[in-house]
């Protein structure tokens, strides 16, 4: 069987410096970023998973988890949206930048720049939300997104998020088949580092554990879209690649 797919820089502020938005998030996986074809195959101790035609060093992440992973080459062939390059969703947690345009997320006092979904949620809200595996965003993207997502525009939320860690990974979570000894997934899970099944992912995203959210006021927000200058994706998508296309050549940080 074929390993499966996960689906699911300047400042920001009044005194940043111009820059063009993405029509296409940051995060999302382009056609031309050929996606690895290997059969996914028990280890040598039967302990977890591997592929089937080797390891290289970047197939691990640090805390030993197995990773599945697309070429680098945004902007080539056409926009896969709902599916999420699983390098750049790393990166951009880790480092905190916005989804959208890969430029550092908005922080402030009160928090981290978040654009949740919010359709669907029943509970409470903020208080239901616990964990995403959705980057934050800068003020910018908050704004001009939403009316461009079909998803966003069931039901989203601008927060602000005072404490964020992230601890573990979502992905196609494997068993092995007693029948025949090899393995099989049928469903995608959050697992946390430490778990034992971690040897037993492929994992697709990171996600982080999310508290002390706040909701960003209508008033806010309706400045940043005043501040905001008409969007302009000419030569947008081949600036950030030569702005940040080197730095993606890491993903085991």
């Amino acid at each position: 069987m074929t390993a499966p797919d996960t689906m699911t820089t300047p400042p920001t502020g009044p005194h940043a410096p111009d820059r063009k938005p993405l029509s296409v998030p940051y995060i999302t996986a382009w056609s031309g970023e050929t996606r690895r074809k290997t059969a996914i195959v028990p280890n040598r101790t039967r302990t977890g998973i591997t592929f089937a035609d080797g390891e290289n060093v970047q197939d691990r992440d640090g805390h030993g988890v197995l990773w599945t992973s697309r070429g680098l080459a945004p902007g080539k062939g056409v926009p896969m949206f709902g599916y999420v390059h699983p390098q750049r969703q790393r990166r951009c947690m880790r480092r905190r930048l916005c989804q959208v345009c890969g430029g550092p997320a908005d922080q402030t006092a009160d928090g981290t720049l978040w654009l949740l979904d919010t359709a669907g949620i029943e509970e409470p809200f903020p208080q239901a939300v616990e964990r995403t595996v959705q980057p934050p965003v800068c003020r910018r993207c908050a704004v001009e997104t939403p009316p461009l997502c079909p998803a966003l525009r069931r039901g989203h939320a601008v927060v602000r998020v005072r404490r964020h860690a992230i601890v573990g990974v979502y992905g196609h979570l494997y068993r092995r088949c007693r029948s025949t000894g090899q393995v099989v997934s049928d469903r995608q899970e959050y697992v946390d580092y430490g778990d034992p099944t971690l040897r037993w992912v492929l994992a697709g995203q990171l996600f982080a554990h999310i508290s002390g959210i706040s909701l960003v006021s209508e008033d806010e927000t309706t400045h940043w879209r005043e501040q905001a200058e008409p969007i302009a994706t000419k030569g947008a998508a081949s600036a950030r690649q030569r702005r940040e296309g080197p730095a993606l050549i890491q993903v085991n940080e």
